[in-house]
């Protein structure tokens, strides 16, 4: 299997495993406490309206507003294998769902075989949506957040070798019908959508032909075809959200630089000025993307302050930034483990890894401009699978990640009414279960209420017997 390109920019350690960055991450720590929670209010009646004074309130938060996700590689092939229905995909549906609350399913037009990739119509008029679909509304089935990536990609491995037979014009209206199939199908449960991906890099597709990566092309020639895609894709579904995804944007990797074809060197800081130069031209047009997708995998390690540095001048564009592929390889952390001069095993590479996460979430969360993160497969590498049964060890870092978005960063607890009748508190956005309790015997009020990051949060819940127990 050819390496990929982008493979060029994902190497070195990056950074040493240190406590680099610790004033960033507790500004981040404090602005999670200020930014993410929100003031909410519940009053507390009995049946004829009177208020329930010094009632213990247990509140339990069951999902969350901000998206917490990974891809779907491995569920889609188990779904084209027939292997839908089996425990190895049954497990792998619970340990993701029990941990994330956003999927990005996988629609790529062709993923060339060699990846065996997720592929929508590789064969002309051989459309295979059906686990696209069956993926999908799995995802909407446990209330998650479902992410469809993506719908334009003017790469050659993504783009079908059967277009070639076609000019220009009639290859772009091709696309056009997938996307507008694609968004009239889905666009009901699948809300968020990669809708151009990784334009800084890859030619349009007039200049496929002559693609030599890194291929820049001029600001004007991406926001073109750009611009033409968001308007097919709103114009089909004005109400989803479309992200312009994009990589390489946080650091340089270690060793040679990185060339185009007209000698200038691609560092990440030149691709960010690009990006903020193309939704410059969009903003112009009167064709801005709703979010800048940030993968975030490139470089090696990412200490908490360039990570923050990023955010802030992306966020000049004044659009929402997602971090969309995210993630830690063994063998870049072990690297960076190795710098200190003393062996390394496997356990510290794992500890390192999960610790190094935690960070790279603490600095995302903690930052106002980011409004969703993804990883791009946390479910393979926190999870050890057997071959070709459902064996399996939920590791270190999946039991990490699942504490930090599950317990550390959701709002649980028992609290008690004051004099009124009313419970205030600060919880993170989200539902949640709130039942009503008093002395050995229940006041059943166990009610849903979802508490939302902007308007006003304040809930009336009824007991179903008065205070007496009538």
């Amino acid at each position: 299997m050819a390496t990929e390109e982008w493979s060029a920019l994902d190497t070195g350690g990056g950074l040493a495993l240190t406590d680099t960055g610790a004033a960033v991450l507790e500004s981040a720590r404090q602005s999670i406490e200020e930014l993410r929670k929100v003031d909410v209010l519940l009053r507390l009646v009995d049946r004829e309206g009177r208020p329930l004074a010094r009632l213990p309130v247990d509140v339990r938060q069951v999902t969350s507003e901000f998206p917490f996700g990974d891809q779907t590689w491995a569920l889609d092939r188990m779904e084209r294998f027939g292997l839908g229905e089996t425990d190895r995909a049954v497990y792998w549906r619970k340990l993701f769902a029990e941990c994330l609350n956003s999927a990005t399913t996988l629609c790529y037009w062709t993923e060339r075989s060699q990846n065996d990739g997720p592929k929508t119509e590789d064969i002309q008029g051989r459309v295979q949506l059906e686990h696209f679909d069956t993926v999908a509304r799995w995802a909407a089935s446990e209330g998650m957040h479902v992410k469809g990536h993506p719908l334009f990609w003017s790469i050659d491995k993504c783009w079908p070798g059967w277009l070639s037979r076609y000019d220009l014009a009639t290859q772009m209206k091709f696309a056009e019908v997938r996307v507008r199939e694609l968004l009239s199908r889905f666009g009901g449960i699948v809300r968020t959508w990669d809708v151009v991906n990784e334009a800084l890099w890859e030619a349009a597709p007039a200049n496929l032909a002559r693609r030599h990566w890194p291929h820049l092309e001029p600001t004007a020639t991406i926001a073109d075809y750009v611009g033409e895609v968001l308007g097919w894709a709103r114009s089909e579904r004005p109400a989803c959200t479309y992200v312009l995804n994009d990589y390489g944007l946080t650091q340089d990797a270690e060793g040679a630089p990185i060339t185009a074809s007209d000698g200038t060197v691609v560092t990440a800081a030149l691709q960010r000025t690009r990006l903020l130069s193309v939704v410059e031209e969009l903003d112009r047009r009167g064709t801005l993307p709703d979010a800048l997708g940030l993968q975030s995998h490139t470089g090696g390690l990412l200490a908490p302050e360039t990570q923050w540095a990023v955010y802030d001048e992306l966020s000049a564009s004044g659009l929402p930034i997602h971090i969309t592929e995210f993630w830690a390889t063994a063998d870049v952390v072990g690297s960076a483990l190795e710098r200190s001069g003393r062996p390394v095993t496997p356990h510290d590479v794992e500890e390192a890894t999960a610790e190094y996460i935690d960070r790279v979430l603490t600095a995302a969360y903690g930052h106002p401009a980011v409004d969703a993160f993804s990883f791009w497969g946390l479910m393979g590498s926190a999870v050890t699978w057997g071959s070709n049964d459902s064996s399996h060890v939920a590791g270190l870092v999946y039991e990490r990640v699942r504490s930090i978005l599950r317990d550390r960063w959701r709002t649980n607890g028992r609290f008690e009414a004051d004099d009124a009748g009313v419970v205030r508190l600060r919880a993170f956005p989200g539902e949640f279960s709130v039942t009503c309790a008093q002395g050995g015997h229940g006041i059943p009020a166990g009610q849903y209420v979802t508490v939302r990051n902007s308007g006003t949060n304040e809930f009336k819940l009824r007991a179903l017997r008065t205070r007496s127990g009538n």
